[in-house]
């Protein structure tokens, strides 16, 4: 079980790939990624939770930090926050896999609104129908599966 629970866009490291695909394992079945030239990393985990395969539990109290939530309403960052609040009910130990999704969705917005000049028609549509489904999809396996 992992949530990261802060994936915004400065957390995600893009650079060009090393190879037009990569192999990857999800829900035990190997399947081939299309990398279309980039790679992505994620950095600081500060705010995740994560439960082991032994059962050890490892989370940040995100209620700990109420100035999170208290941000400018209408930007989708902080409003992500606030939506994820709202999904797990403020008890941050538990597993919400949907905080997930909500950042796949603020990822797409983001790119959308600040890469617009790179990007074609079709891509914008396909990249605010995948927003779209994000915002309402339960786990990213299900959303790319």
């Amino acid at each position: 079980e992992f949530e990261h629970r802060d994936l915004h866009w400065g957390n995600v490291l893009v650079r060009p790939a090393d190879s037009v695909s990569l192999d990857v394992r999800l829900r035990g079945v190997d399947i081939e990624v299309q990398t279309h030239g980039m790679a992505a990393s994620i950095i600081d985990f500060t705010a995740s939770r994560l439960r082991t395969l032994t059962g050890a539990l490892a989370y940040c109290d995100l209620s700990c930090d109420p100035e999170l939530f208290e941000g400018t309403k209408g930007v989708i960052q902080f409003d992500t926050y606030r939506w994820m609040r709202r999904l797990n009910q403020d008890d941050w130990s538990s597993s919400c896999f949907a905080t997930n999704c909500l950042w796949m969705a603020y990822l797409a917005e983001m790119i959308v609104k600040e890469k617009a000049a790179a990007l074609n028609a079709a891509q914008k549509r396909q990249l605010r129908e995948f927003r779209k489904r994000a915002a309402q999809t339960l786990s990213c396996c299900d959303l790319i599966c």
